[in-house]
């Protein structure tokens, strides 16, 4: 604005050209006339409005807020901004003075120090002792993997890495009646509310992680017999001079007494590498 203005430009030409109003730039232009082009770019300095609750008293209501209602005696789990501020009118103790505080006041004491007491996030608690040494492992076979992949003409020894893991407990679902095409009152296919339960499938599949290609099984339950099933399948798809590292969870199934007796009528043949517990 003032360079325009220095520059001869009208006041309605700046506005036009800074779509602004004319009263903005008379403002500023009189400021700088008055007080300086620096006193121009800058606000005065203000007062500002009295804090009237104090840093005690805002101590106070966020350690409320980081306490759960029912551990101060309440019936529910989780804050809203109501119960707390309820809570907090009725319990601060009279020093602070803030039994009137109202709702909005306490949003804002709160989204200044980020506090959300109304939502849940969820975290994995680290319970693996070897949780250090299991993901070492986990890392060693993906750098296997890159130097398997750079030499792959010169291997002295063939691998397979793979990943694996299971879906249980998938629905499989069926339409007791027929979806209806599109109509003058419904732009989308409509399709009734009700299905049919056809019971549950488990798949069980496994990725080989240099070539993508994917080893699965579609079984009824998820039990030691259905993973050796898979393992069958895996030592069928790989020549008899592949070793085979499998990357997979802690799923009791996959430590059985049956998995382990299959793994010794192969001795060499597979090696698994078990994720650390809670490793999401």
């Amino acid at each position: 604005m003032l360079l325009m203005y220095y520059n001869n430009k009208s006041i309605n030409y700046i506005a036009k050209s800074m779509n602004v109003y004319e009263a903005k730039i008379y403002r500023t232009v009189n400021k700088a006339l008055l007080s300086g082009i620096d006193a121009a770019l800058n606000d005065r300095q203000r007062p500002g409005k009295p804090r009237m609750i104090s840093d005690e008293a805002r101590a106070y209501i966020i350690k409320t807020a980081c306490t759960k209602p029912i551990e101060l005696g309440l019936s529910y789990e989780l804050w809203t901004n109501r119960l707390l501020t309820r809570y907090i009118r009725e319990n601060a103790p009279e020093e602070y003075n803030i039994s009137g505080i109202s709702n909005g006041t306490v949003s804002k004491i709160l989204k200044k120090s980020n506090i959300k007491p109304y939502k849940i996030t969820y975290y994995e608690e680290k319970t693996d002792p070897d949780f250090d040494v299991k993901g070492r492992e986990i890392l060693h076979v993906y750098k296997d993997i890159n130097i398997y992949k750079r030499n792959n003409d010169n291997n002295n020894e063939l691998y397979a890495f793979l990943s694996y893991d299971e879906k249980p407990g998938i629905q499989a679902t069926g339409n007791i009646y027929n979806d209806k095409p599109p109509d003058k009152n419904h732009s989308n296919i409509a399709r009734n509310h009700d299905y049919i339960r056809h019971g549950t499938l488990s798949l069980l599949a496994g990725i080989d992680l240099v070539t993508g290609h994917i080893i699965y099984s579609i079984e009824d339950k998820h039990k030691s017999i259905e993973f050796i099933k898979c393992l069958d399948n895996v030592d069928k798809y790989y020549p008899d001079d592949y070793k085979i590292k499998i990357i997979l969870d802690n799923n009791s199934i996959h430590k059985s007494k049956e998995t382990q007796e299959y793994l010794n009528k192969k001795p060499g043949r597979f090696k698994f590498v078990f994720t650390p517990v809670h490793a999401n």
